[in-house]
């Protein structure tokens, strides 16, 4: 599947061992920017604080003044050098293998699915910023299909007891969101949203009642129901697909939420983490990467094979 000549190309460029050492030179880049970037604006402030409580004055603003500026820069040399080798490891490992599943028509490592996109879902609510990356576009098995990692962030203001206002942003949702357009639509829209939201270490119960209740007690106990038709969602809800869903959701360690309506799906999976990143992963072997991004889009791929399997699921328009 996919752009052939685009990955052949790609993979000209560096052979797999070539491309082993620059992977380890972006997880070291990458390492490097999550620490000088928070140093640059803490060291040097610690070390002026010291410095003037000492009464060395001169010295302290020389000190931290220099001490800023060469963590700054260090800093964003690490970011800029993290994001082009990004560019690289999407343009040379991630996309050969995207091609490997996919018919992909458009690929970018710093693009994300569009605010618009996500909002029409209505699956997060209240959130104000979005940030993304590895977005791609193309067909799975005939179906047309845009995937991204998504980070959905909500602005939180709150005062001191001075009054001093304080804002900061909150992420309500990180990890994967895939969109599937079969072209048909169901009669109403169907959204399930797990009972249990977030990551496994931040979780959150949800214990509203569902619009419409299945005979599965677990699926009940594991999804929130939301429709308008009752008779919408039991003709999705299959038995056999209910028990799929709960166990991929299981074995995804993560939560899932789906939205059904004008004719596409949106799967999101709230993983805490992106996709296609080298955590976890020993680069002794390039296949070592490629096989652990292989892994992660099975989950997204079993359900969209999952869907398919009901030719009933969707009336034409």
């Amino acid at each position: 599947m996919g752009t052939a000549g685009q990955a052949s190309t790609a993979n000209a460029v560096l052979s797999d061992e070539e491309l082993a050492g620059e992977l380890r030179s972006l997880k070291k880049w990458t390492l490097a920017t999550y620490i000088l970037i928070p140093a640059a604006f803490t060291v040097p402030f610690a070390l002026l604080w010291i410095l003037f409580l000492n009464e060395m004055f001169a010295a302290g603003i020389v000190s931290g003044a220099g001490g800023f500026v060469l963590a700054l820069t260090i800093g964003v040399y690490a970011s800029k050098r993290g994001a082009k080798l990004k560019e690289l490891m999407g343009n040379t490992l991630t996309l050969p293998m995207l091609c490997e599943i996919f018919e992909v028509k458009e690929y970018s490592p710093l693009k994300y699915i569009s605010a618009d996109l996500v909002k029409a879902a209505g699956l997060i609510d209240d959130w104000e910023r979005i940030s993304g990356s590895d977005f791609f576009e193309g067909k799975y098995n005939g179906i047309n299909v845009m995937y991204s990692d998504l980070q959905l962030e909500r602005l939180e203001i709150e005062r001191d007891k001075n009054g001093k206002e304080q804002r900061r942003y909150v992420t309500v949702f990180k990890g994967q969101w895939l969109v599937c357009d079969f072209g048909k639509e169901l009669a109403a829209s169907v959204r399930l949203t797990p009972r249990k939201g977030g990551t496994k270490r931040f979780r959150k119960y949800d214990v509203s009642k569902s619009d419409v209740e299945t005979e599965n007690a677990a699926f009940n106990k594991k999804y929130r129901i939301i429709t308008y038709d009752g008779h919408t969602a039991f003709y999705l809800l299959t038995p056999h697909f209910m028990e799929q869903l709960a166990a991929a959701d299981e074995a995804a360690d993560a939560s899932t939420l789906f939205c059904f309506k004008d004719g596409k799906v949106h799967i999101a999976l709230y993983s805490g983490r992106d996709s296609f990143e080298l955590n976890g992963v020993k680069i002794d072997s390039v296949d070592n990467v490629r096989r652990k991004f292989r892994r992660e889009l099975k989950y997204m791929t079993d359900i969209i094979d999952e869907l398919l399997r009901n030719d009933r699921l969707f009336k034409q328009v």
